[in-house]
């Protein structure tokens, strides 16, 4: 058995993984700075969005799913919303080239 072999390919695919991590980190605090960006740019809006003025809300807190979610550390957050984020832009792409 060739244990440099495994060890090389083991090693350069955690490097691979690291590198996609930070690539990701990076998007994500591109868009953080954005999302602060808007903050400042229109405040109102989280308020009307988030605050008491909003009377349906889409998820109770009592919700399984949210309880996982609050668990959660900020990394996994980043990355869970970075998915969601590219996976909805996708599908709209997606869907705006079979409409046209």
């Amino acid at each position: 058995v060739n244990y440099s072999y495994n060890t090389a390919a083991i090693t350069s695919e955690i490097k691979e993984h690291e590198d996609t991590v930070q690539e990701l980190q990076l998007k994500i605090d591109l868009i953080e700075n954005d999302l602060e960006q808007l903050r400042k740019k229109f405040p109102s809006i989280e308020e009307k969005v988030f605050g008491e003025e909003s009377s349906d809300q889409v998820f109770s807190e009592d919700e399984p799913s949210i309880e996982i979610i609050s668990k959660l550390q900020a990394p996994v957050l980043r990355s869970l919303l970075w998915n969601f984020l590219e996976l909805h832009y996708t599908l709209e792409v997606s869907q705006r080239h079979h409409c046209s």
